[in-house]
């Protein structure tokens, strides 16, 4: 299969965010956005606290305090990522609006992209892949999840790479 060539690259931010529920797809479209346009990906869960990989082991929710540590980690690493990657895209599930605010705002010309799947298909890739959030843990942690009112919304509901690479051009293809 060849890889997509786009015309023009020039609208793409430069500083990318996905976010979205556990098992919408944010890792798998980061790889492969990253991997056919040149950004480097990283995956913020890699600096989860511990107290937060203690609630997910026990299925229990975070707290605000949890999140709020976190995502002051998580904003002084995308300032040390930024720094070295001149296209840097992050993933994180970031559940609540308010902290993508405030990554948002300490993070100019950052673009947050909101990861969606149908629900159905979430439940069965959290089955499949059978890693620390459960499908069990998943639906349980479901009613923190902040859904955004704008920006822009990628959905992961097709098994083509091809695709998903093409929705994801045009959520900026019309971008100055």
């Amino acid at each position: 299969m060849a890889a997509h060539q786009p015309t023009s690259q020039d609208n793409l931010p430069q500083l990318l965010f996905f976010f979205g529920l556990a098992g919408a797809g944010k890792t798998y479209c980061g790889n492969l956005i990253s991997a056919r346009l040149g950004y480097h990906c990283y995956d913020l869960d890699a600096d989860c606290t511990p107290g937060m990989r203690q609630a997910i082991a026990e299925g229990a929710p975070f707290t605000d305090e949890m999140r709020d540590e976190f995502f002051a980690i998580v904003s002084q690493r995308i300032g040390e990522l930024k720094a070295l990657y001149p296209k840097l895209l992050v993933m994180q599930a970031a559940y609540k609006e308010r902290h993508r605010d405030l990554v948002e705002a300490q993070h100019p010309g950052l673009r947050l992209v909101w990861v969606d799947a149908p629900d159905e298909l979430i439940a069965r890739r959290l089955h499949a892949r059978g890693d620390a959030v459960s499908a069990q843990y998943a639906t349980r942690i479901r009613a923190n999840f902040q859904t955004p009112t704008s920006g822009p919304r990628l959905v992961n509901d097709v098994a083509d790479a091809e695709q998903v690479l093409a929705r994801f051009l045009e959520l900026f293809a019309t971008e100055v």
